[in-house]
């Protein structure tokens, strides 16, 4: 097999959610950090997942692209790859805004 030096390698989508004592940019930053396999040698272009409120975004690309900076690679492209309005009832409640409903429109 021979490698394409001019083949443009995208990393994998980030979904950046919160979960219990887990800040969503650790597993970026624990890729990035690597000491053995360091992501930020092996990618031209980072994507973004988000599938949580809409008011959440800024917040959450922000700090996507703050961890990107503090390994010195802030300049690179980001993509949103994948998108989408929560639909889980949880999620949901009574906010009009969210939902199978948000979505259709």
């Amino acid at each position: 097999m021979q490698i394409d030096p001019t083949a443009t390698i995208v990393l994998g989508g980030q979904a950046f959610q919160d979960l219990p004592g887990h800040p969503p940019s650790e597993f970026l930053t624990q890729i990035l950090a690597d000491a053995d396999y360091p992501a930020a040698a092996n990618f031209d272009i980072a994507a973004f997942h988000f599938y949580l409120p809409p008011e959440q975004a800024p917040e959450h690309f922000e700090e996507f692209k703050t961890a990107l900076t503090r390994f010195g690679i802030g300049d690179r492209p980001i993509w949103i790859t994948e998108a989408g309005l929560p639909t889980w009832p949880a999620c949901v409640g009574s906010d009009q805004t969210r939902g199978f409903e948000a979505q259709a429109q």
